[in-house]
């Protein structure tokens, strides 16, 4: 089953050091927003179908672009391959 564009943003952000916070919103995941020179208050806020939004409050907040959005995930699939292969290397020496 593919995993929904959501949970793949969530991942994405949570790898970059990012942390989900309480939100007030039922549709909303709340984000820290710290990487990128992103001003001090700010967070991401994803919605249900993966639309990623970020500024101080949800009403203030403005949609990311899609090419921005598609920057986080191959980021995240990025890290994921360097983990990988640093783990095939240590595997590779400890058999050794």
């Amino acid at each position: 089953m593919k995993e929904p564009m959501r949970d793949k943003l969530a991942r994405a952000l949570l790898g970059r050091g990012e942390r989900e916070v309480k939100s007030r919103s039922h549709k909303f995941r709340t984000f820290t927003y710290t990487k990128g020179g992103a001003p001090p208050g700010s967070f991401y806020f994803l919605g249900p179908a993966g639309g990623l939004r970020a500024g101080p409050s949800l009403s203030q907040s403005l949609a990311l672009l899609p090419s921005a959005k598609l920057r986080l995930l191959a980021e995240a699939q990025a890290m994921e391959e360097a983990v990988l292969l640093a783990v095939r290397i240590i595997g590779l020496e400890d058999a050794e």
